[in-house]
């Protein structure tokens, strides 16, 4: 018995990463550069069935640039926090640039979650999860300087 709990102890698993620093890329941009929008919204839904989300399961959904290469919402330009706290405040994010098109950047988005545990308040069998994205968007400007050459 001793011997079966030294070895359980010695047989342990081993994690190691390696992590490298991005350069520091610095733009300064001033308030005239931009164009900016009303306050917009997105708005997203999920409905979880035994922890799983069905409708995106094997569904992908994503939108193209002139290239055909996938927008996420990883690659939206977003001034302040963009980290929603799931994946649901990131498709609001993606559904409001989609609903709003042709604007370069989202400014301080805000999230507000709803969610509903239908299922006598346990969250693993239904959980609704509905989230709305308010932010402002915005248009980069050139300056007159840019506009000459």
């Amino acid at each position: 018995l001793l011997a079966a709990a030294v070895a359980v102890s010695f047989a342990s698993c081993t994690t190691t990463s390696r992590t490298m620093r991005e350069p520091n890329s610095l733009v300064k941009f001033e308030k005239d550069d931009f164009i900016f929008s009303d306050q917009v919204d997105g708005t997203a839904k999920e409905i979880k069935v035994l922890g799983i989300d069905w409708s995106r399961l094997l569904k992908k959904e994503s939108g193209y640039i002139g290239d055909k290469s996938a927008v996420t919402s990883a690659k939206i330009p977003v001034v302040g926090s963009m980290i929603a706290t799931d994946k649901v405040g990131n498709y609001a994010l993606y559904n409001m640039m989609i609903d709003n098109p042709g604007y370069d950047v989202a400014f301080y988005p805000k999230y507000a979650y709803k969610v509903r545990r239908p299922a006598i308040g346990i969250g693993f069998i239904v959980k609704i999860t509905e989230v709305k994205a308010t932010a402002r968007l915005a248009k980069i400007t050139l300056s007159e300087d840019q506009n000459d050459d």
